[in-house]
């Protein structure tokens, strides 16, 4: 069986860092390497990424000096990534105990898989998560998807569906697909589970397999009070992946369509809850956009959120628009 890289990238996250490498080294998995890239930050990131490698020689360090923009992060992981897997953890968020152990019993077996991931709890306080789960017993089996039904089930969400905290690659098809596009700067992890899954097929399983933190200084908070912002970056990752590699497949007039109408709706139906709740003026940005979002032309330009530069966001898969 292959190694397992992983890659955790940290801006102003020095608080949590320990307890995500710590989620990942005590994973029992042999050829085992972590990569921990420091965006520039200005608290105490590298000195506790310094602290962390000096007491575990499977953990190296990359350091920027200024902020890069997340995508430059997950790309120098990319670049880095020599083992037959590979996964991106947020500094952040922690693994769940045995998850790199079944997802690579998967990958292992079966060739033809792109990708895995499982179920993803999301959580304020992951120690006491990880208490609970550490020795309890998870489900073992798999469900193996072809890429195109993938493709297609993500369209018919009109969401992700896949937990990024769960989510392991195989390194030589994610090394094909290439890197986060700069263009999309927040909620590109959808787009690359679509490209992905042209290249191959998508395992799954109902085992926890990470905990996304939830916290105040979590960037993707912005996104939560504006959902309009949200709704925007879902489109355009649609879009970015069938102007692109999803261009290339046969017969996906109907996924985008699918894709296009199903974030309409959700727009539509969170604007109502808006309105009902008295968010007059949010609540009309939501149907303005999910009347423009259905009526939308491949042609059209990308959806614009303004005065967000500084922020990320990766939508939680299965997410309710409320």
């Amino acid at each position: 069986m292959g190694g397992i890289d992983v890659v955790v990238p940290c801006y102003q996250y020095g608080g949590f860092l320990t307890e995500s490498v710590d989620s990942i080294l005590s994973q029992p998995v042999p050829d085992l390497r972590v990569l921990i890239v420091d965006n520039g930050s200005t608290d105490n990131t590298l000195e506790v990424a310094q602290q962390i490698a000096r007491g575990d020689s499977r953990v190296q360090i990359l350091a920027y000096k200024t902020n890069r923009g997340q995508h430059a992060s997950y790309n120098a992981g990319i670049d880095w990534a020599s083992s037959e897997f590979f996964m991106i953890l947020d500094a952040d968020d922690v693994m769940a105990p045995g998850c790199l152990s079944r997802v690579r019993d998967v990958l292992s077996a079966d060739q033809s898989i792109a990708f895995a991931h499982g179920k993803e709890l999301e959580t304020d306080v992951p120690a006491a998560i990880l208490a609970t789960l550490e020795g309890k017993a998870q489900p073992r089996d798999w469900c193996i998807s072809r890429g195109r039904d993938f493709i297609d089930a993500m369209c018919r969400a009109g969401n992700n569906i896949v937990g990024a905290t769960t989510a392991v690659r195989r390194t030589s098809m994610q090394k094909i697909i290439g890197y986060y596009p700069p263009e999309l700067e927040r909620a590109n992890d959808l787009n690359m589970w679509l490209r992905l899954a042209t290249l191959g097929n998508v395992a799954e399983t109902k085992a926890i397999q990470g905990i996304r933190r939830r916290h105040a200084k979590q960037l993707s908070e912005f996104y939560r009070d504006r959902l309009i912002c949200d709704f925007m970056e879902l489109f355009n990752n649609f879009e970015h992946f069938f102007r692109n590699e999803g261009g290339l497949i046969r017969g996906t007039c109907e996924a985008r369509r699918s894709a296009k109408r199903k974030i309409a709706s959700n727009a539509l139906v969170a604007g109502v809850k808006r309105f009902l709740k008295g968010r007059v003026a949010e609540s009309g940005e939501l149907f303005d956009f999910a009347l423009h979002a259905w009526r939308r032309s491949p042609d059209d330009p990308p959806f614009a959120v303004s005065d967000v530069d500084h922020l990320h966001a990766s939508s939680s898969p299965w997410r309710e628009f409320a």
